[in-house]
């Protein structure tokens, strides 16, 4: 929704906090949990995600998600960390806990299509296509919660 020349989300009737932009909302399964990605100032420089009305880290730009897991406990997005590598991660309940490239985005298709998912409540998989001498391949890897990589 629009306050003036600013957006909000609105939830149950609730406005949420104004801010230059929001968009990609999301609700647990449950519909007890929301989140969506926000643009605090005009220039599109940053971004970040707010869940269950908690703002979180600054980020370059948003690549994926946000998520949830299908018990509605845990969230996830991937998103392009700022500075000279702009390194892209995936973030779990708030904690950086994966580097993810090339995986999430690929410069000749750009976005990839639900490229993550919840496989079971304690294990998030990413996916791709990544070509290989012509032939396209569906390749990925898995993050369990507590950030390790397998």
């Amino acid at each position: 929704a629009k306050n003036g020349d600013k957006q909000v989300m609105v939830a149950d009737g609730v406005e949420g906090k104004a801010y230059a932009g929001v968009w990609s909302p999301i609700f647990s399964r449950d519909a007890k949990r929301l989140a969506y990605w926000v643009r605090p100032s005009p220039d599109f420089a940053r971004q970040f995600v707010v869940v269950d009305g908690v703002e979180g880290k600054l980020y370059g730009s948003p690549m994926g998600g946000p998520i949830f897991s299908p018990d509605g406990k845990h969230f996830a997005y991937a998103a392009i960390q700022d500075g000279e590598a702009r390194t892209e991660i995936v973030v779990v309940d708030g904690v950086e806990c994966a580097t993810q490239s090339p995986l999430l985005y690929d410069p000749r298709f750009g976005m990839i299509d639900e490229p993550m998912h919840f496989t079971s409540p304690t294990n998030l998989l990413f996916s791709g296509i990544e070509i290989n001498q012509g032939k396209e391949q569906r390749v990925g890897i898995s993050v369990d919660i507590k950030g390790a990589n397998k």
